[in-house]
């Protein structure tokens, strides 16, 4: 299987969680009576910790990914796409873990801001899409690096 195949199972997979997590919900909320009042104390603290951990997983995400890769310089080329296909795919799981989380307690809670916290977190999965320009490009980071050493 080739490092585009790989990751795009995890991408499509990440955006497949999110989906299952809205029919999870919608239907624990409509049938089952799944429901948190958002202003409860309970419900203010799960919608303070989704927001932190979307405000600090998309740019942390994105920024350690970007840093990892750049220590990659040293490495043979296996081993580099070993590890490039680690760290993508542990990107795409830590923005993929808010989106499914905010889509999931908006329904629960009802509460409008979470669903921003969704699209904030699609969009950052949006950022890392993989496609082989963007593969060639991030994997030609630690190449560059190397030559210019």
């Amino acid at each position: 299987m080739t490092i585009k195949t790989k990751l795009n199972i995890v991408y499509y997979a990440s955006i497949l969680m999110g989906v299952a997590a809205a029919i999870i919900a919608f239907f624990g909320a409509r049938d089952w009576g799944w429901h948190i009042d958002s202003q409860s104390t309970s419900g203010i603290t799960i919608s303070y910790i989704i927001i932190l951990y979307i405000m600090l997983s998309v740019p942390g995400g994105l920024g350690i990914h970007n840093r990892m890769l750049k220590r990659l310089a040293k490495e043979s080329t296996q081993i580099k796409e070993s590890k490039y296909i680690k760290y993508s795919i542990a990107r795409l799981v830590f923005i993929a873990i808010g989106f499914a989380v905010s889509i999931f307690f908006f329904y629960i809670l009802r509460q409008q801001s979470l669903i921003f916290c969704a699209g904030i977190a699609a969009i950052g999965i949006y950022f890392c899409k993989p496609t082989a320009e963007r593969i060639s490009y991030e994997l030609s980071w630690t190449e560059n690096k190397q030559e210019n050493q």
